[in-house]
């Protein structure tokens, strides 16, 4: 099967993150994956690094141009699938798919960022029409989590398929070292992500001045540190909210890390605090990392905590600073029982193994693959 999946790769995300894990390994699987990518950035080249043929297509092109480049790309491949990871994605894999009459798969991995203004009203626009496509014209529409189909009401469709998440072998020989942080001894909280609305970074910021106001009745024998591994256009604005609450000396601003899994392996505890989540990388790898979490209650976080029951962790609602607070402070206190700590991580880790390693994705999206090519289901 020859098979071509569409992406951004503008950024380094959660599907960047994911078709960089798995599509070589449906390549090995003696399936002919290739990419269509709209940006030469980090994804196009770890993506050709590990052997998948990609074409990066400029979207600054605009959408006419981006079509015309896919559909010639496309034609000389000639695919029997087309996978969209994305509202644009989606539809520019509708249109070449009408050109080419193959079948099109389209995926939605999680919430979008959120946007004002024209940004607004075109981000509406394309969400809309991919939605549209979904339903009516795609062959299978793929989601991350149950908690992304039932929020699109794609849930009760025949056509649809839960294929979660998956981590990549992690280095469980990663040293604090690796990162250069975290050598006083207080408490290390890292939050791994763009510095965007939807990730909620400013609650991460606030969850630590609540911690530093009660840290000695929460349990905590010092204040601690916050680390930033992520860019996005709050920054500036997260920064002066820093600078607001006295706490310069405790946030860390590190920018995009190749090497993000050195942060989470030294950190005492990894913070995701979003108001919306399909199933974070960054969770999975915190969890192969045996790295403790904290999270908001939101979309797959409580499917992956499910299956990974063993793992230290702590959900609260979302948007709840005090809950933050308390559920940090309750799993670095839990840290100090290291014995039961270590019994933890070792059965977590037999259950990620279970659930969540690239081998059980790629099943699956073969199965699908498989599915498409031998039926005539669309709607």
């Amino acid at each position: 099967m020859r098979v071509v999946h569409i992406l951004s790769g503008d950024l380094w995300g959660g599907s960047e993150a994911q078709m960089w894990i798995q599509l070589p390994v449906l390549r090995e699987a003696a399936c002919d994956v290739q990419a269509i990518i709209f940006n030469e950035a980090e994804l196009s080249t770890r993506l050709s690094e590990r052997g998948v043929p990609v074409f990066v297509i400029p979207e600054q092109n605009g959408f006419i141009r981006l079509f015309k480049a896919a559909l010639s790309v496309c034609r000389k491949i000639e695919p029997d699938i087309i996978v969209g990871h994305g509202y644009k994605e989606n539809i520019l894999g509708f249109l070449v798919c009408l050109f080419l009459k193959c079948k099109l798969v389209t995926t939605f991995h999680g919430a979008t960022e959120y946007y004002s203004g024209f940004a607004k009203l075109k981000g509406s626009f394309y969400i809309y029409i991919s939605r549209l496509i979904a339903r009516r014209f795609s062959a299978r529409i793929v989601c991350v989590s149950d908690s992304i189909a039932r929020t699109l009401k794609f849930s009760p469709l025949e056509k649809v398929r839960i294929i979660r998440n998956v981590v990549a072998e992690m280095k469980h020989e990663v040293q604090n070292d690796d990162c250069g942080l975290y050598r006083d001894g207080r408490p290390a909280i890292a939050l791994v992500g763009r510095l965007v609305g939807v990730k909620r970074p400013d609650l991460a910021i606030l969850t630590l001045a609540r911690l530093n106001e009660n840290f000695e009745q929460l349990g905590l024998r010092q204040t601690p540190h916050l680390y930033l591994i992520g860019s996005g256009p709050l920054e500036q604005e997260l920064k002066k909210l820093t600078e607001r609450l006295g706490l310069e000396t405790q946030v860390h601003f590190l920018g995009f890390k190749e090497n993000a899994a050195a942060y989470i392996s030294a950190a005492d505890v990894l913070l995701i605090s979003s108001d919306s989540e399909g199933i974070p990388t960054v969770l999975l790898e915190a969890i192969s990392l045996k790295t403790p979490v904290v999270s908001t209650d939101v979309g797959g976080v409580p499917e992956v905590f499910e299956q990974v029951k063993s793992h230290p962790h702590r959900m609260v609602p979302a948007g709840d600073v005090a809950g933050l607070a308390e559920a940090i402070a309750g799993v670095c206190h839990s840290a100090y029982d290291s014995e039961n700590m270590s019994a933890m991580f070792e059965a977590s880790g037999r259950e990620l193994s279970r659930n969540f390693l690239p081998a059980s994705a790629v099943a699956k999206h073969l199965e699908l693959y498989r599915e498409i090519v031998t039926s005539t289901l669309y709607a």
